[in-house]
C-alpha cells in the first residue's frame, strides 16, 4: 500500500482505502497521524478491511517472470512497463494468467503453474507513434496513453494495417 510521503503524518483526516482487484472500498476516518492508523489495521482482524490490508496493502517485491525483473513494489513494476497496477497484482495473485503480455509474481511466492509462462528472453514489444515521436514500451502502454485499441496498432506493428486509429 502506498501512502504519499506528503501526508503520513498528517493528523485528523478522513482517508480511503480501495482494493483495486475487487474495487471494494473503505472510507475511515482518524485523529491520529494517517501511517499511525494504517500500522492498526495492519495489526488489527476485526474489520474486512483489516484482511484486505494484511493481505494486500504491504509493498511486496514483485518479479517479471518474462525478463526475470525484480521491482519494489507492484506500483514500480506498472510504471517500468506502462500497465495498470490492479491488473499486475491480479496477476500476482492468482486471478489473471498475464497483463499486457507479462507474468508477474511476487518475488516470495515461488510460481507454481509454469505451463503458460512465456520464455524469459521475450521481451514486450517497445512501440514508437511515427505521428508523434513518442516512445511506449508495450503495445498495451502505447494503448493506454493514445486512446487506440491495442490490437489495431498490434496489425500495424505486424504489418497487416497500415495506420492505427485514424
Amino acid at each position: 500500500m502506498e501512502i504519499h510521503p506528503s501526508i503520513r503524518n498528517l493528523s485528523m483526516v478522513i482517508y480511503i482505502i480501495i482494493h483495486r482487484p475487487t474495487d471494494f472500498c473503505y472510507v475511515g476516518q482518524t485523529m491520529q497521524k494517517l501511517c499511525a492508523r494504517i500500522t492498526q489495521h495492519l495489526h488489527a482482524k476485526s474489520q474486512f478491511v483489516d484482511k484486505i490490508i494484511r493481505i494486500e496493502g504491504k509493498d511486496k517485491s514483485v518479479m517479471c517472470v518474462n525478463t526475470g525483473e525484480t521491482f519494489k513494489s507492484v506500483t514500480e513494476a506498472t510504471k517500468k512497463f506502462g500497465l495498470v497496477t490492479s491488473g499486475v497484482s491480479s496477476v500476482c495473485n492468482g486471478r489473471l494468467k498475464t497483463t499486457g503480455g507479462l507474468t508477474f509474481t511476487f518475488s516470495d511466492n515461488p510460481v507454481k503453474d509454469q505451463s503458460f509462462l512465456v520464455p524469459k528472453n521475450i521481451k514486450p514489444r517497445q512501440v514508437l507513434c511515427l505521428n508523434t515521436g513518442e516512445k511506449f514500451p508495450s503495445i498495451h502502454a502505447a494503448s493506454r496513453n493514445l486512446g487506440i485499441d491495442r490490437n489495431s496498432i498490434s496489425d500495424v506493428c505486424s504489418g497487416k494495417r497500415r495506420t492505427a486509429g485514424d
